[in-house]
């Protein structure tokens, strides 16, 4: 059960580590940046198996996820 709150703060950075690499442009030179993507989905995975509640809260965490990508863009 402790799992399921470990892997919230784990996707978040995640996902926002992803961002970072995408705004700053090292997406297409480094390999770890797409290491963060695959990391995404593994936490995704283990989460929707895991935790009991994760069909109410994995839409959530993509729906936060795609508006701190649009903000993230704006910045610019």
């Amino acid at each position: 059960m402790y799992l399921c709150f470990i892997l919230i703060p784990v996707i978040a950075l995640l996902i926002w580590l992803f961002f970072v690499c995408i705004k700053t442009g090292r997406i297409d030179k480094k390999k770890s940046c797409w290491l963060l993507a695959l990391g995404v989905i593994v936490c995704f995975v283990l989460y929707s198996l895991y935790c009991p509640y994760a069909k109410t809260v994995i839409p959530a965490i993509i729906f936060i996820s795609l508006i701190a990508y649009i903000v993230m863009m704006l910045k610019v």
